[in-house]
């Protein structure tokens, strides 16, 4: 009582209301399953893209469906996810030594802080991926090649405009 509100989710609110708007309550459970829909497909490519199998993908996407469903309802934190996949789907890539546009981490860390509060797990992946290559490691079915000179570099870079991407909020650094 007596502080100022601040509403995090303000972005994810307004695609909420626009979906309402349009349509009612068809047009929040269109945006909706669009979401979960565009996760659940994010997620069997990943999963087909690492393990090369298709029928291993499938179950992966329906076992985190599964998983998942004590989340689904139309929350602002379906947007967090997705900014949480395309991050982890790039950082994968890069981990994987592939070409990977790590220009979009600051714009998906922006949309993410305007959607939703849980950017900051994104953030705590992003320093563990940075983290694990810093050192050899090779522990069984793990393995970890530490980052060449530049490719820290450009992890660092990355992470500095992502954090400056942060306050690009219509609350600052509130």
């Amino acid at each position: 009582a007596g502080a100022p509100w601040i509403d995090h989710e303000w972005l994810s609110e307004l695609f909420y209301y626009g979906a309402y708007h349009a349509f009612g309550l068809r047009g929040v459970f269109l945006l909706f399953t669009f979401l979960l829909s565009v996760m659940a497909v994010t997620v069997f490519c990943l999963a087909l893209r690492y393990s090369g199998n298709p029928y291993a993908a499938a179950i992966t996407t329906l076992a985190g469906g599964m998983l998942a469903t004590v989340g689904f309802s139309p929350r602002a934190q379906l947007f967090g996810w997705l900014c949480f996949l395309g991050i982890y789907a790039i950082l994968l890539r890069f981990r994987a030594r592939q070409p990977a546009p790590l220009w979009l981490i600051p714009i998906l860390f922006c949309l993410w802080i305007n959607f939703h509060g849980g950017w900051l797990f994104g953030m705590l992946i992003y320093g563990i991926l940075v983290g694990c290559g810093l050192i050899r490691h090779d522990i069984g079915l793990l393995a970890a090649a530490p980052w060449t000179p530049a490719e820290l570099r450009r992890l660092i870079i990355t992470g500095a405009a992502s954090v400056a991407a942060l306050m690009v909020n219509p609350f600052g650094y509130r």
